[in-house]
């Protein structure tokens, strides 16, 4: 990135265009840097094996959490005790376009919310590589809390979430209670518009 930023930038005369690249390569930079950090965490030195539990921030807002030690129930228990007494809005998502598209467009669904009311929680299917996994975490820059699953775990959340479809949305009230186990996704303003009506009965 830094080779084509360098080549690239001199040969730009006009000058939005060159506070576009600017930017492009600034974002760029932070991106790599964060998701480098990210990985040196899951390697340890000896052996270069991905540890099998962690728990990082990445930003004051972004934080990537796994345990395959947990299973399923325990996990979701645990998922609900790190969002402190929050309502849960959680997406379960692939690697797709409309996966990495909801976590794109949560950002402008947190903004419209109380953020200290709601937590944002991301789980992965268990399938998708954790470095392709990190990669869309930093792109993506939806804050809230990613969880990397394994396969037991994927199948408690298929199961008890009722999944027939990715990605698929929950929201729990801060008691724990399912408001809707097929929650509204990000995008859709008419299905949350529905969701509030239903709330506030």
């Amino acid at each position: 990135m830094t080779l084509w930023y360098r080549h690239i930038h001199p040969t730009l005369s006009n000058a939005y265009y060159q506070y576009a690249l600017d930017e492009i390569y600034h974002i760029e930079s932070q991106d790599t840097l964060r998701l480098n950090q990210a990985k040196e965490v899951f390697y340890t030195l000896d052996n270069n094996r991905k540890a099998d539990q962690y728990s990082i921030d990445l930003t004051s807002t972004m934080h990537i959490y796994k345990d395959f030690s947990k299973n399923g129930a325990q996990l979701w228990k645990e998922i609900r005790d790190k969002t402190q007494d929050k309502a849960i809005y959680a997406i379960f998502w692939t690697n797709d376009t409309f996966g990495r598209r909801a976590l794109a467009e949560s950002l402008q669904l947190r903004a419209t919310l109380l953020q200290e009311k709601v937590a944002f929680v991301y789980l992965s299917e268990y399938t998708l590589n954790e470095d392709v996994w990190l990669e869309n975490i930093v792109k993506s820059n939806a804050p809230g809390l990613h969880v990397k699953l394994d396969k037991e775990q994927n199948d408690f959340f298929a199961e008890d979430w009722r999944i027939s479809r990715v990605p698929h949305s929950v929201f729990v009230d801060a008691r724990g209670k399912y408001i809707d186990r097929n929650a509204p996704l990000p995008a859709d303003r008419e299905g949350w518009e529905a969701l509030w009506a239903k709330m506030a009965r």
